[in-house]
C-alpha cells in the first residue's frame, strides 16, 4: 500500500466533484477514468514488481507481495466505482457491496483459522473475493448506469492529470 497514492491518484474525489456537476455525462467520465486508472495501476504494479524484485526476500514472500499488490490494485478501482454510487447520491449500494465484502472476509479469516491455511492459499483466495466484489459492482453499475459508452479523450486525461496531482499529494502527506 506505499504505492497506494499512485494507484488512487485522487481520481474518486474528482470522479464525485464532476458526476455531480455533470450527470448526463457518465459513459464519458467513467470510461476515461477507467483508462487513466489502468495506466495508473499498470505503472504502480510495475514500480512495486521491480522493487520487491530488487529484494533479497525468498520467493515465496515476492509472491505474497505480489498477489497482495493485485488486491490492493483491485480494491482502488472498487474504490474508484463507489464514487459513480456517492455523486448520484446512491449510498445504499456502497454500503450493501461493503456488508457483503466484510462478512465473507470474515468467512475467509475463519476458514483460515480452522483449516489451518498457509498464508499463500489466504492470500490468493483474498484477491479471488476481491476480484468477485470488483465484477458484481460492475455488473450493477451497468445496470443501474450505463457505462462504458463514450470514446477516448486523451486531452481529458491529460487535464484530469493535472488537477489530480494535488489530491495524490495530499494523499501522501496526509
Amino acid at each position: 500500500s506505499l504505492f497506494g497514492f499512485l494507484i488512487d491518484f485522487g481520481l474518486p474525489t474528482l470522479l464525485i466533484n464532476q458526476l455531480s456537476q455533470r450527470r448526463d455525462e457518465i459513459q464519458h467520465f467513467i470510461k476515461n477514468y477507467t483508462v487513466f486508472k489502468v495506466v495508473l495501476a499498470i505503472a504502480a504494479f510495475s514500480l512495486i514488481t521491480l522493487v520487491i524484485g530488487l529484494t533479497d526476500k525468498p520467493t515465496d514472500v515476492k509472491v505474497i507481495v505480489l498477489f497482495m499488490a493485485c488486491n490492493v490494485v483491485i480494491g482502488s478501482f472498487i474504490t474508484f466505482y463507489y464514487s459513480v454510487f456517492r455523486a448520484f447520491e446512491q449510498m445504499k449500494f456502497e454500503a450493501t457491496f461493503k456488508m457483503i465484502f466484510n462478512a465473507l472476509s470474515l468467512v475467509l479469516i475463519i476458514a483460515v483459522l480452522i483449516g489451518h491455511w498457509q498464508l499463500r492459499s489466504y492470500v490468493i483466495a483474498s484477491v479471488v473475493l476481491t476480484i468477485l466484489n470488483l465484477a458484481v459492482l460492475l455488473r450493477t453499475l451497468g445496470r443501474t448506469h450505463a457505462l462504458f459508452g463514450s470514446t477516448l479523450d486523451f486531452a481529458f486525461i491529460r487535464r484530469t492529470a493535472r488537477q489530480a496531482v494535488p489530491l495524490a499529494l495530499s494523499t501522501v502527506f496526509i
